[in-house]
């Protein structure tokens, strides 16, 4: 395989000798916008940087019907975003990318798909879809980040910028009504106080109605409601120094139970129990599955929801102490609160699980970054600490042997506190030769304490672990011309280890880190005159001690309940060709398309892990493939009208690796489409807009949990929805 990925950085250099010297551009031509990213944790032109990274600023996101941080899973080649089954609800996602992603939260597991806001690195998943974040670019950085980026980046990283403040006065009204009775209201207000220091308040109200139908009691599920309040003031003393302090409080909310269940077994075992005790009811039948895509039969004791209440604080001061030194400090700290119940089943019968929870973090970055010997040698460079405690309490209900219904509890804290160095050195051997050397070497302390309330109290368990990282990264990059640069690269990620909490016993079941070492090469071209992109990009993954779930049931005397565990299961390889390209076909029509191909497989297993060497590995599409068109009309007063039509398609997944609890997510297409009016000075926009217009029926996640307690449950993609957008500048 590796031999492959060497044949195709040959092919990817072909391009670059046939096509090099067509850089004039015809008359009239407009060019690809120049989108500046900062992948290289420094400014960069899109085009320039030997990363594969996807850029999207918030006019584009707003104009390609991206709600929240789940649509971009319609634009980004290899992203896939799983809902929570067993855990948190619509406001949380587990990012995947390139195959390599998080099942679930909750479990002692950390995200190999990190988010980051303003450099900053958001703990946990709750809360974390960010429906309004007044943001000013989104960028997806695929393949290990472990030497820049670090703390968990194994399959890459998804980093929002917000707006910082100017020193202008300005701000927007937004609003937007849809269906399910969407109501959302967005605003930003930026106050200059002069030339050297500015406020900027952004606030925002977003509320959606349930979308699946709840037979038993004419309720609805799927609701969110979402409120963001943030303030940042920048203080620029001089033009060398900055200081920016920001202070953000969100709530996400989430009701009713979204579960679409086809099939109930009476032979799973939650299911025989419940239907042991002859005055349970209703009983745990096929008459209890759901009679239809959007629904499921209801009639919940306690109904599905989540509540989730975010409040970050985050400084960062920079010093341009010279042109080839800058200096820069990153403080910030964070808690988030949770709270949320999940009945599996989503019926009367059976059990629910729960959980109350507190993540707090904080973490602090010093960074140094800037070139020697005339610009020659670039390099960043800089320390890490991060300290976390999680602390809940959590538990479910479940029928005994006898169909009783029985409460098992836990309450547990887990600490994690890394230290790392970093750094990161190009260096130009020639105009057109560059060399890049990173390395980031770290130790991660992991501890956990449990105790068991119920059923029996007073049980305890208790654990640490070390770990100590080496992550390197080597790159060669070669610039054929202005227009055509190709790459080659290896480099390592890490994802840490932790503990399972056991509800029903309290143990702390240990799993180790896993890694990979990802094998790059891509070429980022422009022709005619900038007015069309192609970036391809090949990869080949090496996976060792992959951390996979798996459900777990505890030996006697502990009650047979069942949860989900996570264990290293062993080696894995995952292959893709990945294309990135925009293109001018006329100075009003733009038209974008972004592919993938990817297949992978498990090469070696431990002992006694719940998959075997032909299980699929979860969430890796092997086709993907996007296309949109913007088309813009230009009224000569200054007004325009702007078009855009997009549709992305996926093919067939698996939502999770277990045998046990696989099942396999239909292929799948999504068409989303807008039209939007921009009056002659500029201040006001209307749009129309309409997200999946075909109405098709997805899935985005389940587990086949037949086993165990007698369903096959899937969670449901959103249906149709139509809307209007008003906005106004000032």
């Amino acid at each position: 395989m590796r031999a492959l990925l060497l044949a195709s950085a040959a092919c990817l250099l072909a391009p670059g000798l046939a096509y090099a010297q067509r850089t004039s551009s015809p008359p009239g031509a407009t060019t690809v916008d120049d989108i500046v990213v900062t992948a290289e944790r420094r400014s960069t032109n899109l085009q320039d940087t030997p990363i594969a990274v996807t850029a999207i600023t918030a006019e584009q996101l707003q104009a390609r019907g991206v709600q929240s941080v789940r649509g971009l899973e319609n634009l980004v080649p290899g992203l896939s975003i799983g809902s929570q089954t067993n855990g948190p609800g619509a406001n949380s996602a587990t990012f995947w990318l390139r195959g390599l992603g998080q099942m679930r939260a909750g479990n002692g597991s950390e995200p190999s798909v990190p988010l980051y806001i303003d450099d900053f690195y958001y703990p946990g998943i709750a809360g974390n879809v960010l429906r309004a974040m007044d943001i000013a670019q989104v960028e997806v950085l695929r393949g290990p980040q472990g030497t820049l980026f670090g703390r968990n980046s194994l399959g890459g990283a998804v980093r929002y910028t917000t707006r910082r403040p100017q020193a202008t006065f300005g701000g927007f009204l937004e609003g937007t009504y849809g269906s399910y009775d969407r109501q959302d209201l967005i605003g930003a207000l930026n106050l200059p106080f002069g030339d050297k220091f500015a406020v900027r308040l952004t606030g925002a109200t977003l509320e959606t109605g349930g979308f699946v139908d709840h037979v038993a009691d004419d309720e609805k599920g799927g609701s969110t409601k979402n409120t963001l309040f943030r303030i940042q003031a920048q203080y620029k003393p001089t033009d060398a120094l900055s200081f920016n302090l920001a202070y953000e409080d969100s709530d996400s909310s989430s009701r009713g139970s979204t579960a679409y269940i086809p099939v109930i077994s009476e032979s799973g075992v939650l299911a025989a129990r419940w239907n042991a005790r002859p005055t349970n009811t209703p009983r745990f039948t096929q008459a209890l599955a759901s009679p239809c895509i959007y629904c499921n039969y209801g009639g919940l004791p306690v109904d599905d929801f989540d509540d989730a209440r975010a409040t970050h604080l985050r400084f960062t001061g920079e010093w341009d102490v010279s042109d080839q030194l800058t200096l820069k400090l990153l403080s910030g700290r964070s808690i988030i609160d949770d709270t949320w119940s999940n009945d599996l089943d989503g019926t009367p019968a059976g059990g629910r699980q729960y959980s109350d929870s507190r993540v707090e973090s904080q973490s602090h970055e010093l960074q140094a970054q800037g070139d020697l010997f005339a610009g020659r040698l670039q390099y960043v460079a800089g320390v890490f600490y991060y300290d976390e405690t999680y602390s809940a309490t959590g538990g479910q209900f479940a029928p005994n042997a006898a169909g009783l219904i029985v409460e098992s509890r836990s309450a547990y804290t887990n600490t994690r506190e890394s230290l790392s160095a970093y750094t990161n050195l190009t260096y130009s051997l020639t105009p057109q030769l560059k060399v890049t050397g990173g390395l980031r070497v770290g130790t991660e302390d992991i501890s956990i304490a449990t105790q068991n309330l119920l059923p029996v109290a007073g049980a305890t368990d208790s654990g640490s672990l070390s770990e100590t990282t080496t992550l390197p990264l080597v790159r060669v990059q070669y610039d054929w011309s202005d227009d055509i640069m190709t790459y080659a690269s290896v480099s390592r990620g890490a994802r840490a280890g932790g503990f399972n909490i056991v509800p029903a016993t309290a143990d702390a079941i240990g799993f180790n880190s896993e890694a990979v070492t990802s094998y790059e090469t891509g070429a980022r071209m422009a022709f005619l005159g900038r007015r069309v992109t192609i970036n391809p990009t090949v990869f080949y993954t090496d996976y060792q001690d992959m951390q996979i779930n798996r459900q777990y049931t505890p030996p006697p005397p502990a009650p047979p309940l069942p949860t989900s565990i996570l264990e290293n299961a062993g080696q894995a390889h995952i292959f893709g060709i990945e294309l990135e390209s925009a293109a001018f076909v006329t100075e009003h029509l733009r038209l974008q398309v972004a592919a993938a191909y990817m297949e992978g497989a498990f090469d070696e297993l431990n002992p006694g892990v719940g998959v075997t060497l032909g299980s699929p590995l979860p969430r890796l599409p092997k086709w993907f493939y996007s296309v949109g068109a913007a088309y813009n009309i230009d009224h000569g007063s200054g007004a325009a009208t702007r078009f855009n039509l997009d549709y992305g398609w996926r093919s067939a997944q698996y939502g999770s690796a277990s045998d046990v609890d696989a099942v396999r997510l239909d292929a799948y297409g999504l068409l989303n489409g807008q039209v939007e009016y921009t009056s002659p000075d500029g201040r006001w926009k209307f749009a129309v807009f309409g997200t999946n217009l075909t109405d098709e029926e997805y899935l985005t996640g389940g587990l086949n949990l037949l086993s165990l307690v007698g369903i096959l449950r899937y969670d449901m993609g959103r249906p149709r929805e139509l809307g209007a957008r008003l906005r106004y500048a000032y």
